[in-house]
């Protein structure tokens, strides 16, 4: 993929979009429209297929079409949201060949970030580990979508975890691909879990995978180590099917409505 050069259009694009929000963590009106897009796309208030038309989402985000634009713009660089032509923008489907492909690239990710960084971590990054587990034994695992406070709890500190076994990864590119492999897999472990009990793990069950995955890491059992993270990474996967055992379109699109939108805060992404 080639990047165009930035030009004076670019720049006099930037001029629009450099007011700031407010919150120094956030920085400009862009960026918050990008992250709250992108939140309620991975978390499923957004539903796959769904069309994003700038004039709704102005009135939803209370926010300006540039940087919502902008944001979009950015998304699909990013595979969350598609453009077609005339027809304008739609957060990108969920199909059953989609998540197959994404969980071929997220275990390779997994394993090639986790072996790298067990042949380069320090006590630091054991250290971090420990720590992110402990934090993640601590959550209960969410048995259904409708307690979404609890899911955003468990998803952050589920993937702080993951995070911290690559941290080492000396490859900040492979480090970023881990990552966006991750988040792109979010999203339909929020949509299976919006479904149903049924098709969620149990935690024990899921504790005990990371667990495992932890005492090899530690133990510098590169092979061990990343041949339960593969697993760990297919078995998300198999759970994640199950969003195509009642609900499935010709070509494997799968049919859910969006998760229910929770209350706003004032501020923040």
């Amino acid at each position: 993929m080639t990047t165009a050069m930035a030009g004076p259009s670019r720049a006099r694009g930037a001029k629009r979009t450099v007011e700031r929000t407010g919150d120094p963590g956030i920085g400009t009106l862009a960026e918050l429209a990008y992250l709250r897009l992108r939140r309620d796309i991975l978390g499923g208030m957004l539903a796959p297929g769904a069309p994003l038309r700038p004039a709704e989402l102005g009135r939803r985000y209370a926010l300006g079409l540039s940087p919502l634009r902008e944001a979009l713009m950015r998304l699909g660089v990013e595979g969350l949201v598609t453009a077609e032509g005339q027809k304008g923008f739609k957060v990108a489907a969920a199909s059953r060949a989609e998540l197959k492909d994404l969980f071929i690239a997220r275990r390779h990710m997994e394993t090639l970030c986790l072996g790298e960084a067990i042949a380069h971590g320090d006590a630091a990054w054991e250290a971090a580990i420990v720590a992110s587990f402990h934090l993640l034994a601590l959550t209960p695992l969410p048995r259904h979508g409708g307690e979404p406070e609890a899911v955003d709890l468990w998803e952050a500190r589920h993937k702080a975890f993951h995070d911290s076994l690559v941290a080492a990864c000396p490859s900040a590119w492979l480090r970023q691909f881990h990552r966006q492999t991750f988040d792109l897999g979010e999203r339909y472990r929020r949509l299976r879990m919006f479904r149903g009990a049924a098709a969620v793990p149990a935690p024990e069950a899921v504790a005990a995978e990371h667990r495992a995955i932890m005492d090899a890491a530690l133990a510098r059992d590169a092979e061990t180590a990343c041949r339960l993270m593969a697993d760990h990474v297919t078995r998300t996967e198999q759970a994640a099917e199950g969003l195509w055992a009642e609900s499935e379109a010709p070509g494997g699109v799968v049919l859910v409505a969006a998760v229910p939108a929770r209350p706003r805060r004032a501020t923040g992404a």
